[in-house]
């Protein structure tokens, strides 16, 4: 070999050493080259958590090597130039999940609640066109058939028109005209007319008198008591002990909503009030929103600070939430922050949050059951259950479904 091929290819040699020291030395520091503007430039990462953990990971259509560990189901994607990347995650025999988002420098974007369900929902029959209502109890499942008869476990309610019952309670509350009575399905003891019972001791025990028609019943959710609210004030009525205690002063109560162990009362100004049944403390949030007509909380199953948003459904018949307080749930959000979940599906008739799956909810619209991601960052991903859907309830992790025809099914969200 010649001298000046021996020097050229040494050079070369140490050409190629000092670049690749060179990027040896920038990778470490946390710094790529960006190929798309030709600099060197700061790196973030992505973490994404998602169930089922064996599900491929695709980065702008390319497969990922990063895999899960033993323990946990998220992953890490590190070293990442700034800029959009389309996220691609899927499984054989469930719907893809897919969002894009952007990576900046020095920071980590994060994705903790990624749900896949299923393409096709596996629903079992419980009762086949035979079935005009249900509703869930503590006591078990009650069945309306088409003749109007309740069935508890074979037995026979009568023709009673239950307007409240709750899956954790033993208790139900049924309808006459404008009437409420509640019985206890443990026992089986004769119907207790509320309104009579509410303001019998509202006047011998808290010395306030008058009549009061009550607006809203509500079935406690750990004792055997009846939430009442009325134009201005929370009641708890304990029916073991009869003994009427009012838990909240509120003036022109409009609507109330029961979730988890939180009732929220919002008054005719629109105004927000959170009263917690356990610790017995209030939250006051002022100007809610001036087109809400409907609110559900998602509190029930979530750590704090995660749930501090409320669904609000406007005159329209379109959902958005809107953040009750500054917190952190896979990025920042603040206090006001307000950004539609569901829309252009027709008109939402029910709606409720999956306390086991904090970021979905179930919306029903016409006769349309969809699974729905709360997440702001878009797309969001929407999941159809079930068509023909007259009525569901969620019971833990199993979703009843009453279809059009009468046919009562049930499936898994585990």
């Amino acid at each position: 070999m010649e001298l000046k091929t021996r020097r050229t290819l040494f050079y070369f040699l140490i050409l190629v050493f000092v670049l690749a020291s060179a990027y040896l030395l920038v990778t470490a520091q946390g710094l790529v080259l960006d190929f798309k503007n030709l600099k060197i430039t700061g790196t973030g990462g992505l973490f994404l958590k998602y169930i089922p953990p064996d599900a491929t990971v695709e980065l702008n259509g390319k497969k990922t090597e990063v895999s899960p560990g033993l323990i946990s189901s998220g992953i890490f994607i590190p070293k990442l130039a700034p800029g959009e990347y389309r996220i691609r995650i899927s499984k054989p025999g469930f719907s893809a999940w897919e969002k894009t988002f952007k990576v900046e420098n020095g920071a980590v974007v994060s994705a903790s609640q990624i749900r896949l369900w299923p393409e096709i929902w596996d629903l079992s029959v419980i009762a086949t066109s035979s079935v005009r209502d249900f509703w869930l109890t503590g006591a078990g499942l009650i069945l309306q058939g088409k003749d109007g008869t309740l069935r508890l476990d074979g037995f026979s309610l009568g023709n009673k028109n239950i307007a409240l019952s709750r899956p954790d309670s033993s208790l139900i509350i049924t309808a006459d005209g404008k009437d409420r009575f509640v019985t206890n399905l443990e026992d089986l003891s004769p119907a207790t007319n509320i309104a009579g019972l509410f303001n019998s001791l509202k006047q011998s025990q808290l010395n306030l008198s008058g009549t009061v028609i009550p607006k809203n019943y509500f079935l406690h959710p750990f004792n055997a008591k009846i939430l009442i609210t009325t134009g201005n004030a929370l009641y708890s009525l304990d029916l073991v002990r009869s003994r009427l205690e009012k838990l909240a002063d509120m003036a022109g109560i409009d609507k109330a909503e029961l979730k988890g162990n939180e009732m929220f009362l919002i008054d005719t100004k629109d105004n927000l009030t959170v009263f917690n049944l356990f610790l017995q403390t209030v939250r006051i949030y002022e100007s809610t929103s001036t087109e809400a007509i409907g609110i559900k909380a998602n509190l029930e199953g979530l750590p704090a600070p995660d749930g501090k948003k409320v669904f609000l459904l406007s005159k329209k018949d379109t959902l958005s939430l809107k953040a009750l307080e500054d917190y952190y749930a896979d990025g920042e959000v603040k206090k006001g922050d307000i950004w539609p979940v569901f829309s252009d599906r027709g008109n939402i008739r029910d709606f409720e949050w999956l306390s086991g799956n904090p970021n979905y909810a179930l919306t029903l619209t016409e006769e349309d059951l969809f699974v729905v991601e709360t997440d702001r960052r878009a797309p969001q991903n929407v999941r159809l259950v079930s068509q023909g859907v007259g009525k569901f309830a969620v019971e833990g992790n199993e979703l009843y479904i009453l279809k059009t025809d009468g046919t009562l099914l049930k499936t898994s969200l585990k």
